[in-house]
């Protein structure tokens, strides 16, 4: 299952003010915000321990993550990744930064986007 998803904009702040604007009435609320990315969530819990939500960024390609139910399958995915010929980009591991349960691992598949996968506990 799809975690979540990132796009990529040119103007950040504009369309952070559109998608805050939109999805108001649906309940999003921003989760997480720095100079690069804003990520949007309503707060409801569809993955064990994370929610799903939607992302916008500074142009680079886009960026899908795939759900884990637990480190184990986080760690699966990027071995098998790493021998089937992806890049490296973030061994697993905790990211504290996007929350205390983050456990994620980063690569670069063969057509050279970013993917993802994560386990919220």
């Amino acid at each position: 299952m799809i975690n979540h998803i990132d796009i990529r904009v040119i103007d950040l702040e504009k369309t952070k003010k559109f998608y805050s604007s939109i999805l108001k009435p649906l309940g999003y609320k921003i989760k997480f915000e720095n100079e690069y990315i804003v990520s949007f969530s309503d707060n409801i819990s569809s993955a064990p321990g994370g929610d799903i939500y939607f992302s916008i960024g500074k142009p680079t390609k886009y960026h899908f993550a795939f759900q884990a139910r637990n480190h184990k399958q986080v760690k699966e995915f990027y071995e098998i990744g790493m021998k089937m010929g992806a890049k490296d980009d973030g061994e697993p591991g905790y990211r504290p930064y996007y929350h205390e349960n983050y456990y994620a691992c980063y690569l670069i598949d063969l057509e050279g986007y970013p993917i993802e996968c994560v386990c919220h506990n």
